[in-house]
């Protein structure tokens, strides 16, 4: 990867796209960004919104106000305010922060709801990763890692792309033939406990745990029709609530066959990335959201290895 373009600090893609073979409106997401910046004097600041085919400068000028964005009136790239550097190793003290794609930092925003994006804890970790030349070498993979994905040069908050998704009649999966009144077995102690408690278990389990556990007990037989437990699926901390779009469609969704049309391999690429992004602010997010005064059970990003 060139020395002078940048990754965005959640994803690790590159910040501008001008180079991308496929660069069209489709991959202009990369040329959206935000930086998150401290100074001395000024404290901890997010920028509105910038775009740049090719951000290669160490110093950049943005909308000052996190609310505005490039095309508002008045703003220039001559403007004075909002200016700061990106940090690597060759940084000195003054304006420094991090690039995050505009698409990401919105991604990020909303995993983090309803609590807002703690800006000094973010910068505070970013800082803290180790800085090869200008990458960010940290748990998440960094742009030389992901430069070559095809997935992710793709729009991960592409609307039309969830809302198809949404849109798509219901299907009804192939069955192994139902128990009509499956006997309780005295050698199975999941057998033994009421179904409610049972569904609770059911909540916890990955999907493909669940899956195996219903061919091993018969106690897990009903919740393969329970549409409360494929709803699971996608609230927050689910594994599918990176398609949140799903919950404003609440009473109008099939929720097992959702499950199943958000299966890895029938996912567009602009998805497939929205998930692979999602993963990395799942691991990202505890270290922003954890209190600073509390003492905490999660390891440390340098105990989990994640610094150097």
């Amino acid at each position: 990867m060139n020395r002078n373009l940048y990754p965005c600090a959640v994803c690790g893609n590159r910040v501008g796209g001008r180079e991308h073979p496929e660069h069209d409106e489709a991959t202009l997401w990369l040329c959206r960004f935000r930086g998150v910046y401290h100074h001395n004097e000024e404290g901890y600041i997010l920028t509105g919104v910038c775009f740049s085919t090719e951000p290669e400068e160490e110093q950049f000028g943005a909308p000052p106000a996190d609310n505005s964005v490039w095309t508002d009136e008045g703003y220039g790239i001559e403007t004075e305010h909002g200016i700061f550097n990106i940090v690597t190793s060759r940084s000195k003290d003054g304006w420094h922060g991090f690039l995050v794609h505009e698409a990401c930092w919105s991604l990020l925003s909303t995993y983090c709801q309803p609590e807002s994006i703690p800006l000094e804890r973010l910068h505070e970790v970013c800082s803290s990763i180790h800085i090869n030349g200008t990458i960010l070498n940290w748990v998440p993979p960094a742009a030389e890692d992901v430069i070559g994905l095809e997935t992710a040069f793709h729009n991960p908050l592409r609307a039309s792309e969830a809302r198809n998704l949404l849109n798509q009649e219901p299907e009804s999966p192939r069955l192994i033939a139902d128990i009509p009144n499956p006997q309780k077995s005295a050698g199975n102690r999941l057998d033994q406990l009421p179904q409610e408690l049972v569904d609770m278990i059911a909540k916890e389990l990955p999907t493909q745990d669940f899956l195996n556990a219903r061919l091993a007990t018969r106690s897990f037989w009903p919740m393969f029709h329970s549409q409360s437990f494929w709803f699971s699926r996608f609230i927050a901390g689910g594994e599918r609530s990176w398609l949140f779009e799903a919950l404003d469609a609440h009473e109008n969704v099939d929720w097992r066959s959702l499950c199943r049309k958000t299966n890895e391999s029938r996912l567009t690429l602009g998805l497939r990335n929205r998930k692979r992004i999602w993963g990395i602010i799942a691991e990202l997010a505890p270290f922003l959201l954890r209190s600073s005064q509390e003492p905490s059970s999660q390891p440390s990003l340098l105990e989990a290895g994640g610094l150097e």
